[in-house]
């Protein structure tokens, strides 16, 4: 409901400005904002840009400082029309300042030290992410001609460096490369058991359920992934997923007379027993 709100009065605002009836709107919000900060820009959309773009100017104009906070990278709302080539083009240059309406000098600074991961993780990210730019560079020149200067730049920044001297943090990949034993065997059950046999290593070497934590791509494949450690290593896992009422074979034994057609579509439900989540639980 709240983010229906906000797309609406984006919606409403960009209307406005097109019509060239906007000079009301920014004339009272400019009389008291002279210095505006936006977090998380790499996020934000052409429609909320040009909004936010004609505030910004008119703060600018009168001297006050304004400041974007983004990363190109962690771009991820591109389905709520996020465009992360805004800020990509917000170079401090003539030819991008007159583009993109914004006729001011921008002064980037790039926060190069990483002070939320291990140092391991973090020279894990600065191997893996230049070799994976270039490999698509290499490809886009091969099929286009052309080099992937948006994407190169982007990842200029990449590389990153670590607070610590200490060697710590642990990062391991692995590739869908079954074995023989493992022929039959989906990518769904494959990569469930690679994440049992890790699960077994890490509570091996001392680690409690409790400081493990799983994420997945999809929330549909929590509960699926919370009933296979239950049922294989006897470990309750704590997820809003993986409690739903749907998701529990017992509640969906007990519903199924009362929905026709179900049990042809699940192909039967068995009853296991779930124990209630406790200290010792592992988290997804």
């Amino acid at each position: 409901e709240f983010n229906g709100e906000v797309l609406r009065i984006t919606a409403l605002l960009h209307r406005l400005t097109a019509a060239g009836d906007a000079s009301f709107i920014y004339e009272k919000m400019g009389a008291t904002l002279h210095n505006v900060m936006i977090d998380e820009f790499q996020d934000t959309s052409r429609m909320q840009w040009d909004n936010f773009r004609l505030l910004l100017n008119e703060g600018l104009s009168q001297g006050a400082d304004s400041l974007i906070v983004g990363d190109v990278k962690q771009s991820i709302y591109r389905w709520r029309n996020g465009d992360w080539n805004i800020l990509n083009d917000l170079r401090d240059n003539r030819q991008n300042r007159a583009e993109s309406g914004l006729p001011y000098t921008i002064h980037v600074e790039t926060l190069n030290t990483n002070r939320r991961s291990l140092s391991q993780i973090i020279r894990f990210n600065n191997g893996l992410f230049p070799l994976i730019v270039e490999g698509l560079n290499r490809r886009n020149i091969e099929q286009s001609g052309q080099p992937s200067t948006n994407l190169r730049q982007a990842y200029a920044d990449v590389m990153q460096q670590s607070p610590s001297q200490k060697e710590e943090g642990y990062v391991e990949v692995n590739l869908f490369a079954p074995t023989e034993e493992e022929a039959e065997l989906s990518y769904n059950e494959w990569t469930l058991k690679r994440v049992k046999r890790s699960i077994e290593r890490l509570m091996a070497q001392g680690i409690e359920p409790d400081e493990i934590a799983l994420l997945v791509r999809k929330n549909r494949m929590i509960p699926m992934l919370a009933q296979y450690i239950d049922q294989e290593m006897g470990l309750p896992v704590v997820s809003d997923e993986a409690f739903r009422l749907d998701a529990s074979p017992a509640i969906l034994l007990i519903i199924d007379p009362a929905l026709p057609g179900q049990r042809e579509r699940r192909g039967g439900a068995a009853l296991t027993r779930h124990p209630i989540p406790n200290p010792g639980c592992t988290y997804a």
